[in-house]
Parts: structure tokens; C-alpha cells; sequence
């Protein structure tokens, strides 16, 4: 599934997510932990939220923040290259 940069809905305290949009962002959360491969041990998000516990609730902020790291990761690891490294010479 393609991330669109669509801005999410934003919810006030008296809007209720439709099933749409839970389904949504569950996809939007797979897509995400399933597109860093740098995630080992990160839980998979349930399946919906249909009687979402407090276990599944932790399992999907735990895939954001494997997400997180993995892209501050990427971030410290750039490797420069020149005529040097790159056997220019």
C-alpha cells in the first residue's frame, strides 16, 4: 500500500473514528513498520481494533517507535563517498 501525505483527519474530543478509519490507520501503521527492514522484535499491529486491548494499543506505539529509531538510525549511518573511497584514482 502507497503512503499518501494526505494529513489525517484530526479528531476532537467528541468525534468517534469511523471503522474506516481505524482500518486506515492500522494499513498506514503496517505499511510503515513493514517498509523498515531494520525492525527485528517490533510486534506486529492487530489485525483491527474491534475489542482493542490495552496489549494491542502497546504493540502499535511500539511499531512507531521501532519505526522511529530505525529512521534515526538511518539518519547517523550516511557514508560519504569521493574520489578517495570510491577508487577515483
Amino acid at each position: 500500500m502507497p503512503i499518501t501525505t494526505t494529513p489525517p483527519r484530526i479528531y476532537t474530543i467528541q468525534d468517534k473514528p469511523r471503522p474506516a478509519d481505524m482500518a486506515d490507520y492500522l494499513a498506514r501503521v503496517r505499511a510503515v513498520r513493514n517498509a523498515l527492514a531494520a525492525l527485528p522484535g517490533t510486534p506486529e499491529p492487530p489485525e483491527d481494533m474491534q475489542h482493542l486491548t490495552f496489549q494491542a494499543a502497546n504493540d502499535i506505539e511500539l511499531a512507531l517507535l521501532g519505526a522511529e529509531r530505525a529512521i534515526h538510525a538511518m539518519e547517523k549511518s550516511w557514508i560519504y563517498s569521493g574520489e578517495t573511497t570510491s577508487g577515483g584514482f
